[in-house]
């Protein structure tokens, strides 16, 4: 039994039977529920030091698999109003009166004489002008599947097969970086190098490199008075693997609610809607220079089967909720932004014409985004295939004419410095043709 499996064992257990715990998971570490509801203050240990890091990438995974064509409509194509009557959207004019609100009768907001926005992504315009995001259009994975757990799989993987790798393309390239490093000295903390913001860890975190997944910031609290307190800190304050293990996570929760605080108020005159708390979330970490290098955002609920929309409706709804959350967050970020860089994945992308329920199947080819540090913005990259029927890739879906995995690893050789993405991507040749969105 390895090293990660005892661990798993031994405090999943506890967490689970005993302690009935919520809202933190370490893997890697194999620690689970370790958090008390609770609103106690409790001192980080001195011995640990925390800080700024440089060059962090957010991921934020679109679960579901957006509707690429929605999010950057091809508005000169005749097949993208032949096609879907009922959810394209009316060719963009030079201003929208109000580009905060999506009235009815709302246009694509132009990029470029090709891609229009989708209007309840209007607030991304701005940050698109001054050059600071961009898109890649047409993006996707070579595989064939449909299967939202079978693509997403290999995604958070970083292959194209269930056998190339068991852990996530991001854990590998913390290790691979050296970010992922355990320092007991200068400014680099002991668990903060990955964290997920979510329900879960995701697969994309897991791996050897230990990481912690976050619900809700507002839910930690250690009571200090609690004899389950006592009972950990004597049941791992002694030698051995597993024991160092317990007592490294248990230093590591108290950092970070000392670090974090209970009170967060935004800067730069920037609010957050309800709906977009996951990135206020992301932006409460980062500035508690707790050395974190990466963050995974989990934004599900893309899968637009029916009733999707048009300018209004489900869809779009969606799309609102990620424009506040990202605006909001490069807004609050201010100078920090320099050292952040956002980029946004979904499995696959929807079919070409609508179906019979008004909403999109699944698909192929989709759009992607990357915000903030590196970013060479106000352009939409990738190869165009169009999308005729003799242009989709098996007679329904736009074509992938850029591997994802080359978005990933210009990424990762731009921010991290990563000279070889075969050891993140396993299988994977990157391509002489590079995007160039990271410059």
């Amino acid at each position: 039994m390895t090293r990660r499996s005892i661990v798993g064992l031994g405090l999943s257990t506890l967490a689970t039977d005993a302690l009935k715990l919520g809202g933190m998971t370490l893997a890697g570490a194999g620690i689970k529920q370790l958090l008390w509801p609770e609103q106690a203050a409790f001192a980080a240990d001195s011995t640990m030091q925390v800080g700024s890091s440089s060059n962090v990438i957010v991921v934020v995974f679109m679960r579901g698999a957006v509707d690429g064509l929605s999010m950057l409509a091809p508005y000169t194509e005749a097949a993208y109003y032949r096609d879907r009557p009922g959810i394209s959207i009316a060719a963009p004019i030079s201003t929208i009166s109000d580009p905060g609100q999506a009235p009815k009768n709302a246009r694509l907001v132009g990029l470029d004489d090709r891609f229009g926005l989708h209007p309840e992504l209007s607030k991304l315009k701005p940050i698109y002008d001054r050059g600071d995001l961009a898109f890649v259009h047409a993006i996707g994975s070579p595989t064939t599947s449909r299967s939202h757990f079978d693509a997403q799989d290999q995604m958070e993987a970083g292959t194209i097969s269930f056998d190339s790798a068991s852990s996530g393309w991001l854990n590998r390239a913390l290790k691979i970086s050296g970010r992922g490093e355990i320092h007991n000295s200068g400014n680099k903390s002991e668990f903060f190098r990955g964290v997920a913001i979510g329900d879960h860890m995701p697969r994309i975190l897991r791996g050897d490199v230990e990481t912690i997944s976050i619900r809700k910031l507002k839910e930690m609290g250690i009571n200090r008075k609690s004899p389950f307190l006592a009972g950990l800190h004597a049941m791992y304050d002694k030698e051995g693997q597993l024991h160092q293990t317990g007592f490294r996570a248990l230093r590591a929760i108290e950092a970070l609610q000392n670090k974090v605080g209970r009170r967060y108020t935004p800067e730069n005159g920037a609010t957050y809607a309800k709906d977009s708390n996951k990135f206020r979330e992301v932006a409460r970490l980062l500035k508690a220079d707790l050395g974190i290098d990466s963050v995974v955002v989990d934004f599900g609920g893309w899968d637009t089967h029916a009733g999707q929309g048009a300018a209004q409706g489900s869809l779009a709804n969606k799309f609102r909720k990620l424009a506040k959350g990202l605006a909001s967050f490069s807004q609050d970020m201010g100078e920090r932004m320099k050292k952040v860089t956002v980029v946004t994945i979904s499995e696959f992308g929807r079919t070409v014409a609508q179906n019979g329920s008004a909403g999109t199947d699944h698909g192929h080819g989709t759009a992607m985004l990357a915000m903030g540090a590196g970013v060479s913005g106000g352009k939409v990259y990738g190869r165009w295939p169009g999308i005729e029927p003799e242009q989709r890739y098996e007679g329904r879906d736009l074509a992938v004419t850029t591997d994802y995995r080359q978005f990933l690893a210009e990424l990762l050789s731009s921010r991290w410095g990563v000279s070889d993405p075969t050891q993140i991507f396993p299988n994977y040749h990157v391509s002489a043709n590079k995007i160039g969105i990271f410059g």
